[in-house]
């Protein structure tokens, strides 16, 4: 079956329960060799990375024209654009709001004024924002310029941070990030806001056994009906219908863990009958996040078993040796080294 993330995407209204949304792919287009140098994926030796896959990489979906690499905008009226990937209608005007309620009242005045036609406008959810990251730029604000002119600073969500009903989820597009702040910034930090249109899509609760989300294959995978992925439901080592089995494997590199999936590729029954399973990218990883739980934050019933652990993807950063990770024990997303006791859970292009 045809990698999802080089799917070319129509446009399409956001906000349906469980409708289809692509995820973008995440502007990184480069790998880590072994001696830790980042350099062109034609030259690397190891294999499986983000950056040599997906809308980044194809030469059908990474035309500069509409957006960098992979990235798609259009013109939707006014000062406003239309992600053509996700479907996502955004404010591209961002503006300065150091507290979580000033961030609030930029999304009442524009639904005041219905900016661009829309009435609305509000805080986007983490994962909306988290989705106009483009991980693969080295400095300055991580956000493609179709968006206009972006802060390098942390953006609200409008997602409280379960753990401290003082804490809400930010997107740093200084760094590309996803961490929790204080709502109320007692230490005066800078902050600013981006507007969504539209509603946001439910997310499946932490424990509901019957969740509509995700599907249960049976065999020890599941499908995502939001993201059309399959993914291995417990992490790697773990197996059994409550991933009750085993012990889940801290892959000790960023190269040993990409080289596990082509172990698991190569045995029939650790692949569950399918042979193109792949680390994921930052972006799909993050898809799992659920940050309105803690914990774990992702559904627990579906993907049972999952430790409090941060998670391999596939996606390096843009300085030598530096790779990202997502948290599932609360949600952050971030940098860390290419070597580090981390689990994985793999995924394939298919519901």
């Amino acid at each position: 079956m045809a990698d999802r993330r080089q799917s070319s995407a129509e446009p399409r209204e956001p906000g349906a329960k469980f409708s289809t949304v692509f995820i973008q792919n995440t502007g990184i287009t480069q790998c880590l060799n072994t001696a830790n140098a980042l350099v062109a994926c034609s030259a690397t030796d190891i294999a499986g990375q983000d950056g040599a896959a997906g809308r980044d990489a194809s030469t059908l979906t990474n035309d500069a024209a509409d957006g960098r690499v992979g990235f798609s905008f259009a013109t939707a009226g006014g000062a406003c654009v239309q992600d053509q990937v996700t479907g996502y209608y955004w404010d591209s005007v961002s503006a300065s709001a150091n507290t979580l309620a000033a961030a609030q009242a930029l999304a009442d005045a524009a639904n005041a004024a219905a900016r661009c036609g829309h009435s609305d406008w509000r805080l986007p959810t983490p994962a909306e924002l988290a989705s106009l990251v483009d991980a693969g730029l080295p400095t300055g604000a991580r956000i493609d310029p179709k968006l206009g002119t972006t802060a390098a600073v942390p953006f609200w969500t409008g997602t409280t941070y379960v753990v401290d009903p003082n804490g809400n989820w930010v997107v740093d597009f200084g760094s590309g990030a996803v961490t929790f702040e204080s709502a109320v910034n007692p230490l005066g930090k800078t902050f600013a806001a981006r507007l969504i249109a539209g509603t946001a899509a439910a997310d499946a609760d932490c424990d509901n056994a019957t969740t509509p989300r995700y599907t249960d294959h049976g065999n020890g995978t599941g499908g995502d009906l939001r993201t059309g992925l399959m993914w291995m439901q417990c992490v790697d080592g773990l197996s059994g219908a409550t991933c009750g089995t085993g012990t889940a494997t801290t892959h000790a590199s960023f190269s040993a863990s990409l080289g596990r999936a082509a172990t698991v590729n190569g045995d029939a029954t650790a692949g569950k009958g399918y042979n193109d399973w792949r680390v994921p990218n930052r972006d799909e990883l993050a898809s799992l996040v659920n940050w309105r739980c803690s914990s774990l934050a992702i559904q627990r019933t579906r993907f049972p078993g999952t430790p409090n652990s941060s998670v391999w993807p596939s996606s390096p950063a843009t300085v030598a040796g530096l790779v990202w990770y997502v948290d599932f024990t609360d949600g952050n997303v971030g940098i860390s080294g290419s070597a580090g006791s981390r689990v994985l859970r793999l995924v394939r292009a298919g519901q």
